[in-house]
């Protein structure tokens, strides 16, 4: 009897020392998470993000960024972490709202107008030019933006009748800023197409001699457009200047001459306006 009563006492006791194993190691496992759990955030650091979308060169202020924590492993390189470092500076590509901001895309301004940042390269100048064309009147071109300049313009009579010639007189410029009076006198946000208006000014860098030609060519009266080009476009095209001749040439198209004169037959009298 004594025997089987030593037993229970045994089986007991080993049950016991089971269940506080058990909860030893349940105990041990939630530390180890816990551990990992604060090890996991201690490998997040506070970074500046976007807080709203930020157009290139727009002159960052304090409305458009906040920090946020993101781990380590998921940052870029260059990854700024002190929001007053960005403080009146620009981007030179677009951000998305929470996208982190890093130093090589981060610029100082040289010239700021209200919102817009300008920045002007060693030995180029700026120039303005009008948002009268086509594509500046339907919102598709903006700051950033690879484009040629293409002019047309009155050189004169020449072998087909007609003195007009078109020419690409600037390849590849960079479209560094888009002013318009109501970017300085408008506090309020507006599209791209609101922007792109007939007084707005489209702002290039070029060489002296490049804005000379292309005074010369505004002032001669010649009309301009713009052609836009690929983001990543960097080569020049060597290309020929249009004129009738060379439409003429390349779609093949015969000149009329004036029909010969009938001896005896008197020329009829053109009424006024034919």
């Amino acid at each position: 009897m004594n025997s089987k009563r030593r037993g229970w006492i045994w089986i007991g006791t080993g049950i016991i020392l089971a269940i506080l194993a058990a909860l030893m190691t349940v105990k041990a496992l939630s530390m180890t998470t816990a551990i990992q759990s604060g090890q996991a955030q201690s490998q997040q650091l506070a970074v500046v993000v976007a807080k709203v979308n930020i157009p290139r060169y727009t002159v960052i202020s304090p409305g458009m960024v906040q920090t946020k924590h993101i781990p380590i492993d998921l940052l870029p390189k260059g990854a700024i972490v002190n929001v007053n470092d960005v403080y009146g500076k620009m981007l030179t590509e677009d951000a998305v709202v929470s996208e982190v901001l890093i130093n090589q895309r981060l610029v100082t301004p040289q010239k700021q107008i209200n919102t817009v940042g300008v920045n002007i390269p060693k030995n180029d100048v700026i120039v303005a030019l009008p948002s009268s064309d086509l594509l500046s009147s339907v919102g598709a071109l903006s700051p950033g933006d690879h484009v040629d300049i293409l002019f047309t313009l009155n050189t004169g009579s020449n072998l087909s009748g007609s003195g007009q010639v078109t020419i690409n007189a600037m390849q590849n410029l960079v479209i560094r800023a888009i002013i318009a009076p109501s970017l300085i006198n408008n506090k309020e946000k507006k599209t791209m197409q609101e922007i792109t208006t007939a007084n707005a000014a489209l702002l290039f860098a070029v060489s002296p001699q490049e804005a000379l030609t292309i005074k010369f060519l505004k002032d001669s009266g010649a009309i301009m457009d713009f052609a836009l080009r690929a983001p990543d476009s960097k080569n020049k095209t060597l290309t020929d200047s249009v004129d009738m001749p060379y439409i003429f040439d390349v779609y093949g198209i015969q000149s009329i001459s004036p029909a010969p004169a009938i001896p005896g037959l008197a020329t009829p009298a053109l009424k006024p306006g034919q």
